[in-house]
């Protein structure tokens, strides 16, 4: 089971401030379970802080300075002027994954409108561009609460793991986007990359996460290419650089932007 899910899913709904180090770091993650391996690690720790919030907020923080260092979405880490990405941890999966799935009540090659919780945004971008690549169009994504007048005018629903979403139950086919990325390029999905923001305290920031990418590494026996599995190599890189790449072409992000280390 996954450490932490019951509490992360408990809590999706809410800001959660650990810690609150006067002078000590602050971490961002969202409350998904399937990212709870990657801060579960960080919680009750007393030198820095930790931040559950949806990807959206901790876009929002980060650029501001108001975190060091957040898990964001790829596309996220390209919107951070001058950002660095912590090396070698990450959300990664390799075919189907479950982590976000968009379900249908119509035929794939007929799906136009698709349902989102607005919480969950940040699967949104994932959704557009692997959409966009299978299909060779755009697809709209309309912010939802699940209620009927949404549902009357939607042809299907993403859903994220680990949330208690309105539409599990939404349409009796489904597509796992990462099983589609896989079955498009070959490669991995990343999901989400540590992000530092500018100026950040680069070698703390990569202490603190390798610590608690040796915790997940006790408690996963599965390895790579589990679903999800959280060692972000050169094939992980090669599969982001992969995914901005093919957002650019279908005009979701800037061209030429690129992935920094720190």
């Amino acid at each position: 089971m996954t450490p932490g899910a019951t509490d992360v899913q408990d809590n999706w709904e809410l800001l959660i401030h650990r810690g609150e180090p006067r002078d000590g770091l602050r971490f961002g993650a969202p409350p998904l379970a399937y990212v709870a391996p990657l801060s579960v690690p960080l919680r009750g720790r007393t030198d820095l802080a930790l931040v559950e919030a949806m990807p959206d907020v901790l876009l929002r923080d980060l650029s501001e300075g108001a975190l060091d260092c957040a898990l964001l979405p790829v596309l996220d880490c390209v919107r951070v002027m001058r950002g660095r990405v912590i090396p070698g941890v990450g959300v990664c999966s390799r075919g189907a994954s479950q982590a976000a799935i968009l379900r249908l009540r119509t035929t794939a090659s007929e799906v136009q409108r698709i349902a989102f919780d607005p919480q969950t945004s940040g699967a949104v971008g994932l959704g557009q561009v692997i959409l966009a690549e299978q299909m060779g169009r755009a697809h709209q994504f309309v912010a939802c609460d699940g209620g009927l007048s949404c549902e009357e005018n939607v042809d299907a629903a993403l859903v994220t793991g680990g949330l208690p979403q309105p539409w599990a139950d939404f349409g009796d086919a489904q597509i796992d986007l990462s099983a589609t990325w896989t079955a498009l390029t070959g490669l991995p999905l990343v999901h989400a990359l540590w992000l530092g923001r500018p100026g950040a305290p680069y070698p703390k920031l990569r202490q603190v996460i390798g610590l608690a990418a040796r915790a997940v590494e006790r408690e996963d026996n599965e390895g790579p290419g589990a679903a999800p599995y959280f060692t972000v190599g050169s094939e992980e890189m090669q599969a982001a650089r992969i995914l901005l790449q093919v957002a650019a072409h279908h005009g979701l992000c800037e061209a030429g932007v690129r992935i920094q280390l720190c």
